[in-house]
């Protein structure tokens, strides 16, 4: 048995490595159910496998070999030690056949990161809070940390259905190429569709060479208020959650704010008070809504305002899914 390193030792980090090992049957009989195995002996942090060759036992003619490949990824400095062996019978005397082999190989060089974390991103969005009807703009930025290149890249986007509409999208661009170290950002702009809160994921995936495929996500969140031209705008609504938000128009700031909503027979099912609402806080919100059975009901809200004047605003539906 032999075993050897493809390329030679020394190797950098980040680097992809092969361990040949071959088996000959030297003898005058065939040899039976040749079985081979592969140990990493010493320094198993400095590397961690990607592939192997599929493990099956064979039968090996007199003067025949057969060969093992073991793919490895190099993560850190240091020498790795490693030890083979094969195992195997031969057909007339039915006797134990066991050959071994080893190799070092030595690791040098800038560290680089484990495959898994070859790719990073981060998100933003601006602004993080709009009105339905408004611009958002989403920054996805993905950065290569590796040493090899990372070819055919393609990006990802999906957040909650109807929320945004997409007006251009990169990843419609075809895939991407990065150079190790190299950062690139793409942006989406979007139109706000729906009230609501925003939940947006982006993720990209490519192949690093030896590596094979590799990808990164990142997620962040949003609020999309209505526009608020009726002077209540309940939302989400309907409501599949615990939480209801109560849009307001206020012409003026108020004292008091009593919420209280009814179901269709017109029995209070809960009421919250909010005391010295500005203009500005134009979003109240109610929670208690999973307790509720699914069906129609009514929001009524009282204004108090700060010169005293009390206004009823008309009755809103609030719609309960589940």
């Amino acid at each position: 048995a032999s075993l050897f390193f493809d390329p030679s030792s020394p190797l950098d980090t980040g680097q992809g490595v092969y361990v040949r090992c071959k088996v000959w049957n030297v003898g005058d009989v065939e040899a039976k159910d040749v079985m081979y195995a592969l140990q990493v002996v010493s320094g198993n942090t400095s590397v961690t496998l990607l592939a192997e060759s599929v493990k099956k036992t064979i039968n090996l003619l007199s003067g025949a070999y057969v060969r093992f490949n073991y793919l490895y990824y190099t993560l850190e400095n240091g020498d790795v030690s490693f030890s083979s062996t094969a195992t195997a019978s031969d057909l007339v005397y039915n006797q134990s056949l066991t050959v071994t082999a080893t190799g070092t190989m030595t690791i040098g060089g800038p560290l680089a990161p484990p495959p898994w974390e070859i790719l990073k991103s981060s998100v933003a969005m601006s602004p993080s809070v709009v009105k339905v009807g408004e611009n958002i703009d989403i920054y996805f930025t993905v950065t290569n940390t590796g040493v090899t290149k990372v070819f055919g890249l393609n990006l990802f986007i999906s957040f909650i259905e109807s929320s945004l509409t997409i007006l251009t999208d990169p990843s419609e661009f075809g895939s991407e190429t990065l150079e190790p170290g190299q950062s690139k950002t793409y942006v989406w702009n979007t139109i706000a569709s729906n009230a609501g809160p925003l939940e947006v994921l982006l993720a990209a995936r490519g192949y690093g060479g030896v590596v094979g495929e590799i990808s990164t996500q990142a997620q962040i969140s949003g609020t999309i208020l209505p526009k608020f031209d009726e002077r209540v705008a309940p939302y989400p609504n309907p409501v599949s959650g615990d939480l209801l938000n109560i849009g307001l128009n206020l012409r003026e700031n108020a004292q008091e704010i009593e919420a209280t909503i009814y179901n269709s027979s017109l029995n209070v099912m809960g009421r919250g008070v909010w005391k010295n609402v500005s203009t500005a806080d134009n979003v109240l919100t109610m929670n208690g809504m999973l307790q509720w059975a699914p069906g129609v009901y009514y929001l009524r809200l009282r204004v108090t305002s700060e010169s005293g004047k009390t206004e009823t605003l008309p009755v809103t539906k609030v719609v309960i899914k589940r």
